[in-house]
């Protein structure tokens, strides 16, 4: 009998909580609840930012001094890291750069050595022409060219030979 009756009571608390009213005043209390939190957190906002700190007291500054010093340490972390990163980043470009340096440097002096064989090859036709006699009206018209490269030309186009 004592079992039945439990559980008439039971119910009859589970139904009362499902009454209009009962879930009124839930979602009233939840709400205050909400509310409060709120507050409590924009007064917390003000404080971090250095407003109302009239009524607080020097423990309560102390401790808010200690949260804001453990906020700025990671916000310095956080850019170190990020700035450690940008570095590191820009020391693979500049490495990167500086191989494709190496590389036009190289071929610079490839082309260089190239054109000195074809000036090389070119003086000794007209040399061999001239010694045969079969360059006579052409000889004088046909003159090599030298192309120095300058110091300027290489600062200008920031390569330089190594």
């Amino acid at each position: 009998m004592k079992s039945i009756f439990d559980r008439y009571n039971e119910e009859k608390e589970h139904h009362q909580l499902l009454t209009p009213s009962s879930e009124a005043r839930l979602w009233q209390t939840e709400t205050e609840r909400l509310r409060q939190q709120m507050d409590d957190l924009q007064e917390n906002y003000r404080r971090l930012k250095g407003e109302e700190l009239s009524g607080m007291s020097i423990s309560d500054l102390d401790a808010l001094e200690n949260q804001l010093e453990m906020r700025l340490k990671n916000i310095r972390t956080k850019k170190e890291k990020m700035l450690t990163d940008e570095i590191e980043e820009l020391n693979q470009k500049r490495a990167l750069i500086h191989h494709e340096n190496i590389e036009l440097s190289k071929k610079i002096t490839l082309v260089q050595h190239e054109n000195r064989q074809l000036l090389k090859k070119g003086y000794g036709a007209i040399d061999n022409r001239k010694e045969e006699g079969s360059f006579s009206g052409q000889a004088k018209s046909c003159v090599p060219v030298h192309v120095n490269r300058s110091e300027e030309d290489e600062i200008k186009l920031g390569l330089q030979l190594q």
